[in-house]
C-alpha cells in the first residue's frame, strides 16, 4: 500500500465509505512493489500519538495505470514519507498529516526525469460524524523517450502538474434493528486543476453524495450519484453519474 496521504487507507470496497475513489486518488492510492516502515509513539499523559510512515517503492503512490509498479524502469526508487499527529479524546478525535514523495517517475528510463508529490490531509471524528480531506500537489518532470505504463506504450513522457483536493462529510447512525447494523449517508466534493506541459490546464470539480447500508456483519449496500462540471479548459458534457454497489465481505 501507499503511505501518501490518507485515502489508500480506503482502497478496499468494505472499508470505504462510498464507492468512487476521489480526484486526487490517481494520485496518491497506488500500489507498488518495495519496503516500507512504520513508527508510532503513543504520548499518554497528552492523549496523543506521533506516527512516521516511510516508503522505497518503484513507482511511488501513483496507480497502475499512470505508472507500473512491478519494475523501476528508472533503475532507482521513489521515497515516500507521512508524518502524522493524532489526538484522541473521548467525545473527539483529530488526526492531521503531511505527506511527501520525490523520485524518478516510473513510465520512462530516464532517472533525472522527477516526480515530486506533496500534500496534507486532517480527519476529525466526533459523535458519529467524521469530516475528513486532503491536499495534494504533483509534479512531474518531462521524460526522455516513450512513456510506458499499464495501458500501453506511448510517444512521449510530457512533463504534467496537478492540483487537487477533497473533503467529505460522513455519519455513521448504528444501530440494531434485525439485519440492519448501520446506516450511513455521506457528501464530498473534490476539486482538480492540471495540466500537461505546453498545454493549457483544465479545472473540474465533482460533487458525490451517497448512502451506505450495513447488513449484519456481511454485506454491505452502496448508491451513489456524482455531478460532474468542468470549470474551465473543457466544454461542459453531460457525464453525472448515478451507481450502486453490494459488498460481501467475510
Amino acid at each position: 500500500d501507499s503511505v501518501f496521504g490518507i485515502e489508500y487507507q480506503d482502497n478496499q470496497a468494505n472499508i470505504r465509505v462510498g464507492i468512487t475513489p476521489s480526484l486526487a486518488a490517481r494520485y496518491t492510492t497506488g500500489q507498488s512493489t518495495g519496503a516500507k516502515l512504520f513508527y508510532r509513539l503513543h504520548i499518554a499523559p497528552l492523549w496523543s500519538a506521533l506516527s512516521l510512515n516511510v516508503a522505497a517503492t518503484n513507482s511511488g503512490s501513483m496507480v497502475e495505470s499512470l505508472q507500473g509498479p512491478d519494475v523501476s524502469l528508472a533503475g532507482a526508487p521513489v521515497v515516500s514519507a507521512r508524518v502524522g499527529y493524532e489526538l484522541n479524546l473521548r467525545v473527539i478525535q483529530i488526526k492531521v498529516g503531511a505527506s511527501g514523495l520525490r523520485g524518478p517517475r516510473n513510465d520512462q528510463r530516464d532517472r533525472r526525469a522527477l516526480q515530486t508529490v506533496w500534500g496534507v490531509d486532517a480527519r476529525v471524528f466526533v459523535a458519529g460524524l467524521a469530516l475528513t480531506g486532503e491536499l495534494v500537489q504533483v509534479y512531474e518532470d518531462e521524460g526522455v523517450g516513450p512513456k510506458t505504463t499499464a495501458l500501453g506504450v506511448f510517444p512521449v513522457a510530457s512533463g504534467f502538474g496537478a492540483r487537487a483536493a477533497w473533503a467529505q462529510l460522513a455519519y455513521a447512525w448504528s444501530l440494531e434493528a434485525g439485519a440492519l447494523r448501520r446506516i450511513t449517508p455521506y457528501a464530498r466534493y473534490e476539486w482538480r486543476r492540471a495540466a500537461f506541459e505546453g498545454y493549457s490546464s483544465i479545472t473540474v470539480d465533482r460533487l458525490t453524495t451517497g448512502l451506505r447500508i450495513d447488513l449484519w456483519d456481511a454485506v454491505i449496500l452502496k448508491g451513489e450519484l456524482l455531478v460532474n462540471r468542468e470549470r474551465a479548459g473543457a466544454p461542459a458534457v453531460a457525464n453525472n453519474v448515478y451507481t450502486s454497489s453490494a459488498v460481501y465481505q467475510w
